[in-house]
């Protein structure tokens, strides 16, 4: 919706930033599981092998303060971020707290997480923080390759150590 009411303004600006899961932020998984954690109760996890994208809730303020930079309208911004099943999201938080393992997916919810689609890698262009996708035909320049997905379970930068993932998001 955002992303093409740039069409209708010669004034206003619209960017559209788009990440994962911000983690220290309220409403955060990472913070409902501490919170169990601390009350003695149960973690709770969907399935172990469904994947998440992470941020730090720093990480995410500064991809906001750089939208807010890029010339031009009708953009979306996309980060690169560490990724993990969610199985090591709870084993870095549970530290020796009982967990659940539900095996039970919520109504509409995906396995994997998808930040970036091929249909919008055609219109991509990979910057310092990730991609920047056009409204319409990006410059050559840094061009991704049209059938490029970024999917939290072929992340380049997906980690399965519960250590290294609570050191990464600061938990």
């Amino acid at each position: 919706l955002f992303l093409g009411a740039h069409v209708y303004s010669d004034v206003t600006r619209f960017k559209v930033v788009r990440y994962g899961n911000v983690a220290g932020s309220r409403g955060s998984v990472f913070e409902i599981w501490k919170d169990a954690a601390l009350a003695k109760r149960t973690l709770e996890v969907t399935h172990p092998s469904a994947t998440r994208f992470w941020l730090p809730v720093g990480d995410a303020v500064d991809l906001v303060i750089e939208a807010s930079r890029v010339d031009g309208s009708g953009r979306l911004l996309i980060p690169t971020a560490v990724s993990s099943s969610l199985l090591t999201a709870i084993k870095a938080v549970a530290q020796g707290s009982p967990y659940l393992v539900t095996g039970r997916m919520g109504r509409g919810e995906k396995f994997h997480e998808t930040l970036l689609v091929p249909e919008e890698a055609a219109r991509a262009v990979g910057r310092p923080f990730g991609w920047e996708v056009y409204p319409d035909e990006p410059p050559d320049a840094g061009r991704v390759a049209d059938e490029f997905t970024y999917s939290s379970d072929t992340n380049p930068d997906r980690i399965e150590d519960p250590e290294i993932l609570r050191y990464r998001l600061g938990l």
